[in-house]
């Protein structure tokens, strides 16, 4: 214990303890250059995994080439996509698992393969929509249901396939517009193809007056289906009565023709125009609906008194006198006669 002129002086543990020690730059220095030696030393490892990486890379890239080169044939062009696609990158995921085992030596390829299934589980519950579309876009390549080129309907969209990615297949409408449409939403859903046969369909109801011949009728339509080069006449066109109506019986006409979009517009506008000029020279009467109307003034004092209002067809002869609305608001209404 230290003393002063024999009294004891009592140490002040609070400050000792809290006394502040300058730092130690040598200690710090040292941590510092004993990190940056373990990355250079590590730094080669590095280097050859990354080039590892790219030499699997440019594999996989020359992979997806050649296998699109050698299945270019149109009839498999769907499925030289799938493979090419597989192929790459199966060799990007190959080079990313020797890489790491490269860089970390202590990591095993169970260690890798394990971790590579969690993480793969985790990203399926994550990604749920897109691997949908991925998986579905592989299986629309693979099973084919339409190609390149075809015309296709899904709901309210309608156009030509231009491409079918693995998760987007693009369609061009017939307006000149790209529609996008998920391949999941194609796959899980009614689709209708239009081009699979080479051939299609078209059909048209026509009326015609009551009293206009139906067999006269029939065979001027054949003579026009039959007139028209593009139509194909096997099978033949078709003329069917599907209506005897009120005040017209109706015809429908069936024909075959290419099955682009264009050409059927096309040649429908054919046959119309010409059903329509030989009926109008042939004196067959294509009948449309009439309507008449009948103004009723309210503003009646017979109004409800089916004796002796007016609407069109009186009943009796005396005819009650209208009466204005200008009368109405004024009170000056009539009695009737």
């Amino acid at each position: 214990m230290i003393t002063f002129d024999g009294i004891p002086l009592i140490e002040n543990d609070l400050t000792a303890k809290l006394s502040i020690h300058a730092p130690n730059i040598t200690t710090i220095w040292q941590k510092l250059n004993l990190i940056l030696q373990n990355f250079l030393q590590a730094l080669p490892i590095f280097a050859i995994g990354l080039f590892v990486f790219i030499i699997f890379f440019i594999a996989g890239k020359l992979a997806r080439s050649i296998i699109k080169n050698v299945m270019i044939n149109r009839r498999h062009y769907n499925v030289a996509l799938v493979i090419a696609r597989l192929a790459q990158w199966g060799f990007i995921l190959a080079g990313i698992l020797i890489s790491l085992a490269v860089i970390f030596p202590s990591i095993t390829p169970a260690d890798l393969l394990a971790g590579l299934g969690l993480g793969g589980l985790a990203l399926s519950f994550a990604f749920k929509d897109i691997l949908q579309n991925y998986l579905s876009g592989v299986l629309i390549l693979l099973q084919e249901p339409f190609k390149i080129g075809d015309e296709i309907k899904y709901k309210d969209f309608e156009g030509a396939v231009e491409f079918v990615d693995t998760r987007t297949t693009f369609l061009k409408s017939y307006d000149g517009r790209r529609i996008l449409i998920p391949n999941g939403e194609i796959y899980t859903n009614a689709i209708t193809v239009n081009t699979t046969y080479g051939m299609r369909c078209s059909e048209y109801d026509i009326g015609i007056g009551s009293s206009d011949d139906l067999q006269k009728a029939s065979q001027i339509i054949r003579e026009i289906l039959g007139s028209i080069n593009t139509i194909i006449k096997e099978p033949a066109p078709e003329v069917i009565i599907v209506e005897l109506g009120a005040y017209y019986n109706s015809l429908r006409a069936r024909w075959w023709t290419a099955p682009k979009q264009l050409e059927v517009l096309r040649i429908r506008g054919k046959v119309l125009s010409g059903i329509k000029k030989r009926f109008h020279e042939e004196g067959i009467d294509i009948p449309f609906p009439t309507q008449t109307i009948l103004w009723h003034d309210q503003t009646e004092t017979t109004d409800g008194n089916r004796e002796k209002q007016r609407e069109g067809w009186p009943p009796s002869q005396h005819l009650t006198k209208g009466n204005t609305i200008a009368d109405a608001i004024t009170n000056k209404i009539k009695p009737a006669d």
